[in-house]
C-alpha cells in the first residue's frame, strides 16, 4: 500500500471521535440538504447519461 506508515491507530484520537454528537456538528441543516439535492443530481445524471451516439435515431456508417 501506498501510504500504509501513515495508517496509525491512536487511541485518544478514536476516543475524540467517538465521543463527537452528529447534531451538534451540523450547524447549518439547510446547507447540507442543498448538498445532497446537489449530489443526487449528480449522481443521476451519471446513471442517466447516454453517448451522442446512442441520441439520433439515424444508423452510424
Amino acid at each position: 500500500m501506498m501510504f500504509a506508515k501513515h495508517f496509525d491507530y491512536d487511541e485518544k484520537r478514536a476516543a475524540a471521535i467517538m465521543e463527537l454528537r452528529e447534531r451538534e456538528a451540523i450547524k447549518e441543516p439547510r446547507l447540507l440538504i442543498q448538498g445532497l439535492g446537489v449530489l443526487a443530481l449528480v449522481v443521476a445524471g451519471f446513471v442517466l447519461h447516454r453517448p451522442a451516439s446512442s441520441l439520433s435515431s439515424a444508423p452510424v456508417c
